[in-house]
């Protein structure tokens, strides 16, 4: 088996890479040491082949290991099952999507608090691997954990991880960098803000926030600058992203916007476009529509509207810095 795919957080692959080479080679060395005769081998051992075909890979790789002096996490002493670890380098592997999540969010952090783990690995079959022997696995791929992990990022995990992907086949090595919201981790991440709204605002909210990047373009067309905007539940969150853009101007763009939103800055005194003037205007009356509609709804007074002005202009106020990048390496 070859490692064709790896998910970063934290800069874990570039850490792994330069201060613990040698458990990243021995890691490499176990994977590649996978065979299905291996396989066939140990099932013949363990005498049955139902439901156990995550034991015979965990069991092929953890074989190799244990033979390089690796150690297990899980003692009688210590409960912390992160499969085998040396170095503060912990490996796991074969989890379905379910154990993924047990193992990030639980045990992970175990594995750090006891002073085992600094740098934790879990590892994940592709999904080009349609070898009869795997379709009987309920295993999770690579590609629906890096599909998961998008869809939530950026993440408040406070430490890094890895998820390797094996195949039976060696290709191009892909890198994929998961954003973190850790303050300080992402240099081309400007501003990050996050509101959130009572369910009788957040369409409105919604509305105005999307269109700061048309105010950001018209207002600062100089000012390279990539805004997203990230639908959790009730929560939004805008991220502006920027490599060569000032991040001054960016800010004071988006104190400008809070005073317009406040009332403070009428549309014709900030921007010189008549159309855009309108479209302004348009969209702030857009807001307060839809505002005052879901106030009907639920019997809210149409005063609202100003709890709406505060609660953007303090989540505007308030400022963090993130990273997301994906790349392509050879290997």
């Amino acid at each position: 088996m070859y490692i064709n795919k790896v998910i970063s957080y934290m800069n874990a692959w570039e850490e792994i890479s330069q201060k613990s080479n040698n458990e990243l080679f021995e890691i490499i060395e176990a994977i590649n040491g996978i065979s299905y005769e291996k396989m066939f081998q140990i099932e013949e051992e363990m005498r049955t082949t139902k439901g156990i075909v995550v034991n015979i890979l965990g069991k092929c790789l953890n074989k190799s290991l244990d033979e390089m002096g690796w150690k297990q996490t899980r003692t009688k002493r210590r409960m912390v099952n992160l499969g085998y670890f040396k170095n503060n380098i912990t490996v796991d592997s074969m989890l379905s999507r379910h154990s993924f999540d047990s193992w990030l969010i639980q045990r992970v952090p175990l594995g750090i608090k006891a002073e085992i783990c600094k740098i934790p690995v879990t590892i994940f079959l592709t999904k080009e691997n349609n070898n009869e022997y795997f379709k009987r696995s309920p295993l999770d791929n690579f590609e629906n954990i890096e599909q998961k992990l998008n869809l939530i990022a950026p993440l408040s995990i406070n430490y890094p991880f890895l998820v390797f992907g094996i195949s039976e086949k060696e290709s191009i090595f892909e890198l994929y960098n998961i954003p973190s919201i850790m303050e300080g981790y992402n240099e081309n991440v400007v501003v990050n803000r996050s509101i959130e709204f009572p369910p009788e605002y957040y369409q409105a909210g919604l509305g105005i926030l999307s269109y700061f990047n048309n105010i950001l373009k018209e207002k600062y067309p100089d000012t390279p600058a990539n805004v997203k905007i990230i639908q959790e539940d009730l929560v939004v969150r805008m991220i502006i992203e920027s490599e060569n853009g000032n991040k001054e101007v960016i800010e004071k763009a988006l104190e400008e916007y809070e005073q317009i939103i406040n009332g403070k800055i009428k549309p014709e005194e900030y921007l010189t476009s008549a159309a855009k003037v309108l479209e302004l205007k348009s969209e702030l009356r857009i807001a307060q529509v839809r505002l005052e509609n879901q106030i009907d709804i639920i019997n809210f007074q149409r005063t609202e509207i100003q709890v709406l002005k505060e609660i953007i202009s303090k989540g505007l106020a308030t400022t963090a810095q993130i990273v997301h990048s994906k790349k392509r390496l050879p290997f």
